[in-house]
């Protein structure tokens, strides 16, 4: 259980700096 609230907070915090990446490159 503790790994996988492991995979899952870093999931997370890998889909939000996907967001602000892709947000930067739509923005141009």
């Amino acid at each position: 259980a503790f790994l996988s609230n492991i995979q899952i907070s870093f999931g997370i915090l890998i889909h939000r700096a996907g967001d602000k990446v892709s947000c930067a490159l739509t923005k141009g």
